[in-house]
């Protein structure tokens, strides 16, 4: 049993749990599996095309994840080290809430990153950017945003139905049992208390 508030600040890590396991899934196993021990992609793409290519996309799918840890790995941790400080006086509601429309605030990160790095990059060149820059700045921030928009509401989707599915299965702890150990904790007599009765 656990509190509501609680399981839903544990899914701030799920982002980390995940790159942990493509991490595994294709550096430890799938790499090895294709250049270390020779299994041709041929050999899945001729004998079971379907397949070969489901794993051909899932690799790739993967993969990126992994290596894109280089992109969102600084915001996301950013974002995930405020929101845990935001929420410590907030009620489990406010909590929920916030998780639903985080990714559109962390999308907002990236990009405007993307914009000043890019900025920045120029002007430290000594060159003032060119209106074609800017375009690119731009598309490329909105690209940085999608994806950050894609991936935050499926890691939000799964993370949401997890705490659907242990509110159903009355896996968290009720108001009156987190009342009643709050409550526990308060007639627990402190040092001060023990000393002054013992003299």
């Amino acid at each position: 049993m656990m509190k509501p508030k609680t399981f839903l600040l544990l899914q701030l890590l799920l982002p980390y749990l995940i790159w942990i396991m493509a991490a595994v899934f294709s550096l430890f196993l799938i790499w090895p599996l294709i250049y270390t021990i020779g299994i041709p992609i041929s050999f899945l793409t001729e004998g079971i095309p379907i397949l070969g290519k489901f794993l051909g996309a899932l690799y790739s799918f993967v993969l990126a994840y992994v290596f894109g840890i280089v992109f969102w790995g600084v915001p996301y941790t950013l974002f995930a080290v405020g929101f845990f400080f935001w929420s410590k006086n907030k009620s489990t509601k406010k909590t929920y809430s916030a998780l639903l429309y985080s990714p559109l605030l962390l999308a907002f990160i990236p990009a405007v990153g993307l914009m000043i790095l890019g900025l920045f990059s120029r002007i430290i060149s000594g060159k003032i950017p060119p209106l074609e820059d800017w375009k690119n700045l731009g598309l490329i921030s909105l690209l940085g945003a999608a994806l950050c928009l894609i991936y935050g509401y499926i890691f939000v989707g799964v993370g949401m139905a997890g705490y659907k599915l242990f509110d159903y299965l009355k896996l968290f702890k009720s108001e009156s049992e987190i009342s009643k150990d709050i409550s526990d904790l308060d007639t627990i007599p402190s040092s001060d208390n023990i000393k002054s009765e013992a003299s």
